[in-house]
């Protein structure tokens, strides 16, 4: 059974038609890239879909669609489905900058400082979002542009998050390398309507069988001794010392900059063989 149907969904500002979809499925552990322009609807399909779940109104509320706040200008017509009783979590495109901090072990896994949310950088309250929302080992996922604004490494370093997850996503992207080389399937939303095609990940044909997906995301407390989950958090780490460097606001600071480069060459140092 699909963890996720949209049936003849529509969404309309006044009388215009942001998009429409006849049928969209996702079964579980399926990886679905949702693409298109600006302004096509992407975050409002992610917002409604994590709504429907919020105040379970699948089937329940108007159209089987959880309404937008009252002052929102958005009307929906049709059927978000959700597979009764499954889990789902949702990283929208700005990151919380306040709510419960992450538990000690979880944000040393994830090398996060000791810090409210509204002082870290926006990177790390991605990861931090991220982090809490793998946590939670959902059966589907709502990403919502998860890799803006983040250098290269670490775009990989949720790439390789992502990679081991292995529930149902749907990421909302323009981030290309990401759709082919993570994405199953594609959710294309061009001229008001969402078209569903394979993705670029080698075996993903939209018909083919849904890869196990095996591993977990390192946020989940999976394979404690885990080389993997230990390279990922390096490579994060890496990522914020190159982007923390690159700052000309640290170069004013010798120390700062000292103790920021030390760390940076001893990370950067191959691992040792066991």
């Amino acid at each position: 059974m699909p963890v996720l149907s949209l049936l003849h969904l529509r969404a309309a500002i006044g009388a215009r038609d942001l998009f429409h979809i006849d049928l969209a499925q996702l079964p579980r552990g399926r990886r679905a890239a949702l693409v298109g322009p600006n302004g096509v609807g992407k975050s409002t399909l992610l917002q409604a879909i994590w709504r429907t779940h919020a105040v379970g109104a699948s089937g329940h509320g108007r159209d089987g669609v959880a309404p937008d706040p009252p002052d929102s200008p958005v009307a929906y017509f049709g059927d978000i489905v959700l597979e009764r009783g499954a889990s789902l979590a949702y990283l929208p495109q700005r990151p919380p900058d306040s709510g419960t901090p992450l538990p000690p072990a979880l944000r040393a896994r994830w090398e996060l400082p000791d810090r409210p949310l509204g002082l870290l950088s926006a990177g790390q309250r991605t990861r931090a979002a991220l982090a809490a929302a793998l946590a939670q080992a959902p059966e589907l996922l709502l990403l919502d542009e998860p890799t803006n604004h983040l250098d290269l490494w670490l775009r990989e370093a949720v790439d390789a998050a992502l990679a081991r997850f292995p529930g149902a996503v749907v990421l909302a992207t323009h981030d290309r390398w990401l759709v082919a080389h993570w994405a199953e399937e594609e959710w294309r939303v061009e001229g008001g309507a969402l078209r569903r095609v394979d993705g670029g990940r080698p075996g993903a044909g939209a018909d083919g069988p849904v890869p196990a997906g095996g591993v977990q995301a390192p946020a989940t407390g999976a394979a404690e001794g885990g080389d993997a989950a230990g390279d990922l958090v390096r490579r994060m780490r890496l990522a914020e010392l190159t982007a923390r460097l690159a700052d000309p606001r640290v170069a004013r600071r010798p120390a700062e900059r000292a103790a920021l480069e030390e760390e940076l060459g001893r990370l950067s140092q191959p691992p040792q063989g066991g």
